[in-house]
């Protein structure tokens, strides 16, 4: 009896599906039409107040987030439409209007970010959410949301997934969170440096190549760019930092060296470095010369690599030493292996220790 009850309620699920997809895809048609992928432009400015209005229903029985948080439940098809209607509604096209409705409903729903970020656990669907959330990544009040709920720590964790999909679409995701609106996430970097560089690199760290690589990219996008002035001089002012770019610079993918040196030149031509910083750069500088001078861009960035180089290598020469300090760091050992780290511990307990 039980194995019978059990065939029905299957079939009952079954059907169920069936007639969610159905309506799921005449949803995404519909929108369609009234956002004038399949009617014109025309017809798209006259049938506003109809997608207003199907709007309103849809966010009064929360169904798009209803229908996110079932998705491992459908079929891949139905996972599809489901997807692709969300991101029709978080299309950028829209008028205000009807993009209020969406923003401000998915701004201040209490489940959609954890739904959409926690949903890259699942391999199945994963993808299907990063599509969704980097939707959302177009709208600065949802980058803003997202920041602030602290998902984006979960995001960089799913960065380093054994799963390469998972991990490399997590990753586009932050990229897209990070660099889609600056000004939002240039605050909110700022305001929480330590926990969010802290997680970060521990990306730099993994010792996984796509990881590495990515991190280091994305991190060199971010430093470079002015309107992330106050996170690259918090950055560039920490000793660890430093430590992490200079064992980059001695890896054994030559890309991942030259895309340590983007960020690790960050570190020399800061001004007002901090003493530690400056200290370990004047210890290290002449194996850092020699370093240096043997990396080789790709052909299509050598001449502007070149002339970073140039001047890196001449701040480093003409560097002077720093004042006196109760701490001393050693000049060590640059060219070992790229599993040594450039800096050896200090005396323990020392303010210089394990670097």
């Amino acid at each position: 009896a039980t194995c019978a009850d059990d065939g029905k309620y299957g079939q009952v699920r079954q059907r169920l599906a069936q007639d969610v997809g159905k309506h799921v895809q005449t949803l995404l048609d519909l929108f369609k039409y009234l956002s004038g992928e399949k009617s014109g432009r025309l017809a798209c400015q006259m049938h506003v107040v109809d997608a207003g209005e199907l709007l309103k229903l849809l966010i009064a029985a929360d169904l798009p987030v209803q229908l996110l948080s079932q998705l491992p439940h459908f079929e891949f098809e139905t996972r599809k439409d489901i997807m692709n209607l969300c991101c029709t509604l978080l299309w950028s096209g829209w008028p205000h209007q009807v993009d209020n409705h969406v923003t401000e409903y998915l701004r201040s729903h209490p489940q959609v970010y954890n739904v959409l970020v926690e949903g890259f656990a699942n391999e199945e669907v994963a993808l299907h959410y990063g599509e969704v959330l980097r939707s959302c990544a177009r709208h600065r009040h949802l980058v803003n949301a997202l920041l602030e709920s602290g998902l984006v720590f979960e995001l960089v964790k799913y960065a380093r997934s054994p799963s390469l999909e998972i991990a490399s679409d997590a990753f586009h995701s932050l990229r897209k969170f990070l660099l889609g609106h600056k000004d939002v996430s240039a605050s909110w970097i700022a305001n929480n440096s330590d926990k969010f560089f802290k997680a970060y690199n521990e990306l730099l760290r993994s010792g996984e190549y796509v990881a590495q690589r990515q991190a280091e990219n994305l991190l060199a996008d971010v430093l470079l760019d002015m309107r992330f002035c106050r996170s690259m001089t918090i950055y560039v002012n920490d000793e660890h930092n430093l430590q992490i770019h200079m064992n980059l610079l001695k890896d054994a993918s030559k890309v991942i060296m030259v895309q340590a040196f983007h960020v690790f030149k960050l570190f020399v031509a800061n001004p007002q470095k901090s003493h530690k910083v400056h200290r370990i750069l004047y210890n290290n500088r002449d194996k850092l010369i020699a370093l240096l001078q043997t990396l080789c861009p790709t052909k299509s960035t050598k001449q502007a690599f070149a002339v970073d180089q140039l001047s890196v290598i001449g701040t480093l020469r003409d560097l002077q030493s720093p004042a006196l300090a109760p701490c001393k760091c050693p000049s060590v050992d640059v060219c070992g292996s790229s599993s040594e780290s450039w800096i050896e511990s200090g005396t323990r307990g020392g303010a210089c220790s394990e670097f």
